[in-house]
């Protein structure tokens, strides 16, 4: 071993600064990691971890402390341990992406630790989606700081301390935690995989075991960590909220997003006819290509009527939300039914309520599905062979890029970081 006073274009070790520099970030070795972050840890170098979101067994202010050496109430450890997932083994250090008050970062922090009842994978690949970039603006509801991003993922069980058998398998993550017990609606125990909890832009997780599921056999990794979040949503939103039912026809709104690509996907699969909006003349030919009938541009002049003359329209599935909710509400046939899963415009500022009950319309709220949800679209994909689609694959260190292009929403389908 190395002695730590040696310094060479491969390793430097700078303790008042705790700087570490290892070669190439790309090529860094998971050995040599271990040995690096053993020996900050020996030399006291607080910049390791931050203990308010690592150490789950720190169920109180004084274990707080004794994990952190004694930072525990500054940083809030009370309050957020009893939502952490990771354990003090400064032995097994992974790579994550850490979102906190000055942006993402690529950092070592320890393996997560594995309880009776979880499993834990070391992921392949994980799957942006937009509300990773919500958190990142401050859109979404009670956010804490620092944070692991990350909602969808694949990868392989490494532990399973009460289901051995699950080790081994190549699991995709159901990232719909504690829905409860009432199907038509999540309890108030209801969150998302990925803040507070830890998300998948690592290379570890624990997740409860019940909400693995194993991977259909057709799909790649970076395709499997395309499909829980946006599948799960597409599902319920066209199946079991939308009441889809051979011979329909169905509307999806703001094609090209990973949700509306995937409900594309089940809809053509399961014989509807499909009519596609987009912003994006490419992405409507490339919806064509996909199986949707028709596409049309809400940027062209009279759109909604364009909708219109393809025909009758029994169901429409909605991310986009603002005003265009009232031309949806033109569009649809009477009885029709609008389920409404995102609000990409925002709050709709004016509602034309007449036509709400005129056409005795069904407006129907979805947001992502119970454990029946997506073991149905799990194996809907498995039987029809579907196949969501990925637009970009990034490495785990280039996150920041990854957020780029999704900002600028020219992809089609779903951004996906390799994670290992």
């Amino acid at each position: 071993m190395r002695r730590a006073n040696h310094v060479d274009h491969d390793m430097m070790l700078e303790h008042d600064r705790c700087v570490y520099v290892l070669g190439d970030v790309a090529e860094r070795t998971r050995i040599v990691r271990i040995v690096v972050v053993a020996l900050l840890n020996v030399l006291r170098l607080e910049d390791l971890t931050t203990v308010c979101m690592h150490c789950p067994s720190a169920q109180n202010e004084h274990e707080a402390k004794k994990h952190d050496g004694g930072q525990g109430a500054k940083h809030g450890c009370k309050d957020r341990t009893k939502n952490a997932t990771f354990s003090c083994s400064v032995f097994c250090p992974m790579r994550a992406i850490i979102l906190d008050s000055d942006g993402l970062h690529l950092r070592d922090i320890p393996s997560p630790h594995c309880p009776p009842g979880y499993v834990r994978l070391r992921l392949h690949a994980a799957a942006l989606n937009h509300r990773d970039q919500f958190i990142r603006e401050g859109k979404y509801a009670k956010i804490e700081l620092p944070a692991i991003l990350g909602s969808d993922g694949v990868g392989t069980v490494i532990e399973a301390p009460t289901s051995a058998h699950l080790i081994g398998t190549r699991m995709m993550i159901n990232p719909a935690l504690e829905w409860g017990e009432d199907d038509r609606a999540q309890g108030q125990n209801f969150s998302v995989l990925g803040m507070p909890t830890q998300g998948t832009f690592a290379e570890e997780i624990v997740v409860p075991e019940q909400n693995v599921y194993p991977v259909p056999e057709h799909l790649t990794d970076e395709q499997a960590a395309a499909l829980p979040l946006a599948g799960l949503t597409g599902y319920r939103a066209l199946i079991t909220q939308g009441f889809w039912e051979p011979g329909q026809t169905v509307l999806i709104t703001g094609i090209g997003g990973g949700v509306a690509s995937v409900t594309l996907a089940f809809a053509h699969a399961l014989g509807a006819r499909v009519i596609v909006t987009s912003t994006s003349d490419a992405k409507l030919a490339r919806a064509k290509d996909l199986g949707a009938t028709a596409g049309v541009n809400v940027r062209s002049d009279g759109w909604a009527k364009q909708v219109q003359a393809l025909g009758p329209i029994d169901c429409i599935v909605d991310s986009v939300g603002g005003d265009t909710i009232n031309d949806l509400t033109s569009i649809i046939r009477p009885g029709g039914r609008i389920v409404v899963y995102g609000a990409t415009l925002g709050h709709v500022p004016t509602f034309n309520m007449s036509k709400m009950f005129w056409k005795q319309i069904h407006l129907i709220g979805s947001t992502m599905g119970t454990p029946a949800d997506f073991e149905d679209m799990a194996q809907l994909v498995e039987t029809a062979r579907i196949v969501p689609m990925v637009d970009s694959v990034f490495p785990l260190a280039d996150a920041e890029r990854a957020f780029d292009r999704m900002i600028a929403a020219e992809q089609f389908g779903k951004i996906v970081l390799r994670c290992n």
